[in-house]
């Protein structure tokens, strides 16, 4: 079912003008405003990615995250792999390339 432009539009403006924890509420009800959408083109695997970066950050969050945890750059790449690694069926990769 189509959504109308103009209460689109409201949503936009109401997010524009949010700050810190009210932003993060008006995402969420946007991504509730959407779910229908996303049910239809079987966009879930995206969704979930938008709603790993509300809970989580970005990967560069996590990343400053991670140095100031450890103060080592070394634990900033083994976290970046281990990232990398996530989801990735690692022994399949290892078939295809042996």
């Amino acid at each position: 079912m189509a959504r109308s432009p103009l209460r689109h539009r409201r949503k936009t403006d109401r997010f524009r003008q949010g700050s810190g924890s009210r932003r993060a509420e008006l995402a969420n009800e946007l991504l509730e405003f959407v779910a229908s959408e996303a049910d239809e083109l079987g966009t879930h695997r995206e969704m979930a990615h938008i709603e790993r970066i509300m809970r989580e950050g970005t990967g560069a969050d996590r990343q400053l995250a991670a140095f100031e945890r450890t103060h080592d750059m070394k634990a900033v790449v083994d976290h970046i792999v281990a990232e990398t690694y996530e989801g990735l069926d690692v022994s399949r990769q290892a078939e295809i390339v042996g």
